[in-house]
């Protein structure tokens, strides 16, 4: 190896481990000197704000979540999310709302009927926003501390 490159290795290496050293030492955050901080520290006291689409079984009238992929595919729960707090965010997202959850229910009725998935018969779909004090273990995951609802829509609402 030739002086020159031997030089330029020892200067790369001491930038590297001179800017790691000042980011520990003055507690600094720069890219990609630093640790990464959104696991640094444990949280104490986490909450979660979600959307949360529940399924009105026609056999017992009890809500269940919709976290199975299969049954609202090619949405998943994180798109699903997003999409309902932009649609509730219009102007008009109360009907929006009320629109989108009747396609979905039409579409898991679809998927259940066509074999992709096999939950049960639904009477229609509600639409909460949730709260969570989350658990570590993640006990309360199906049982949000509390909810609000949304919307709702019964099988056989027509959409316009």
């Amino acid at each position: 190896m030739t002086r020159g490159r031997r030089a330029a290795v020892h200067a790369l290496l001491a930038v590297i481990v001179g800017g790691h050293v000042y980011d520990v030492v003055a507690g600094g955050e720069h890219w990609p000197f630093s640790s990464n901080p959104m696991y640094a520290h444990a949280q104490r006291a986490f909450v979660l704000d979600a959307a949360w689409l529940v399924g009105v079984r026609a056999d017992t009238r009890e809500e269940f979540p919709l976290w199975d992929r299969r049954s609202l595919a090619p949405f998943d729960r994180a798109r699903l999310d997003d999409a309902w707090r932009a649609i509730v965010a219009e102007p008009d997202g109360r009907a929006r709302v009320a629109t989108a959850l009747a396609d979905c229910l039409r579409r898991y009725e679809r998927r259940r009927r066509a074999g992709p998935h096999d939950g049960p018969p639904l009477l229609g779909l509600r639409l909460y926003e949730g709260h969570w004090q989350l658990d570590p273990a993640a006990r309360n995951v199906a049982a949000p501390d509390s909810r609000r609802l949304v919307a709702e829509v019964a099988a056989g609402t027509p959409t316009s």
